[in-house]
């Protein structure tokens, strides 16, 4: 006897698990590719290949468990004529000016001034000479740290700094942007496109914790906290991802003590 015809529900059953099962053999696939060198990463080559190995980063899944030692809120920046003395405080505003000082031998300061529609304030940077060649007037620049007064004007010593946009361009930015450790050779923007790379090639991850008790501890999944750690959409998803990845440092240290008691 011949085999039975497939029956049309049954056909139109495995057409509509194909996408899924593709879909989860790309997930299986990118997973297996956490372990594959950092060096294959897109921009990462000599001095940043040599940065990120100061800095411990071997593989990718050290590049995405590289997580952002702060951020800077841009939702919640402050316009620098409401900025208090001891505030620490992220402002944006336009470059007016850039002066570069030495006060005595291999002292170096590089001082630029900085308006928005409130007022105007002074970064000061030291030993940094090679920032009299990166910040420019007009460009849109970010800067967090804490407020001081020198001589009657707002201040901000060594401050964190990003350039927004340069002259001329139109300035578009994430509302919260990362602050990743940094090595010598790889500056904030050049670790953020090393992240979104790894995250393009092997974000997408198959949550190891069954999906029961992901929900049972509210937790967001493995992929989407590696996400909005590094790129998180509100404060509070950047709280939220640092949870579940410290869910799952402290679970595999349990596991791992539990496999050794055994």
């Amino acid at each position: 006897m011949g085999e039975r015809p497939a029956s049309t529900d049954s056909k139109q059953q495995l057409a509509r698990s194909v996408p899924c099962l593709a879909r989860a053999s790309l997930r299986i696939s990118r997973t297996c590719g956490l372990d594959r060198p950092a060096a294959t990463l897109r921009f990462v080559s000599g001095t940043r290949q040599t940065a990120l190995e100061r800095l411990g980063l071997a593989t990718v899944r050290d590049v995405l468990l590289h997580v952002p030692r702060r951020y800077l809120d841009f939702s919640h920046s402050v316009p620098i004529g409401q900025t208090d003395m001891g505030q620490d405080v992220t402002v944006v505003g336009t470059v007016d000016a850039v002066r570069t000082k030495r006060p005595r031998p291999k002292m170096v300061i590089v001082e630029v001034d900085v308006h928005d529609d409130s007022g105007v304030l002074t970064a000061t940077f030291f030993r940094k000479p090679w920032l009299s060649d990166q910040i420019h007037v007009g460009d849109t620049i970010a800067l967090s740290g804490k407020v001081s007064f020198y001589r009657g004007f707002r201040q901000l010593k060594a401050p964190f700094h990003e350039i927004l946009s340069s002259e001329g361009e139109s300035g578009s930015y994430a509302r919260v942007l990362p602050v990743h450790p940094l090595s010598e050779g790889v500056t904030a923007a050049w670790m953020r496109r090393i992240v979104s790379a790894a995250l393009a090639d092997a974000g997408d991850v198959v949550d190891p914790v069954p999906a029961d008790l992901v929900a049972s501890h509210d937790l967001m999944t493995q992929a989407r906290a590696l996400r909005e750690v590094h790129y998180p959409s509100s404060m509070n998803a950047a709280h939220d991802a640092r949870r579940r990845l410290a869910y799952d440092e402290l679970l595999s240290l349990q596991l791992a003590l539990l496999c050794r008691r055994r």
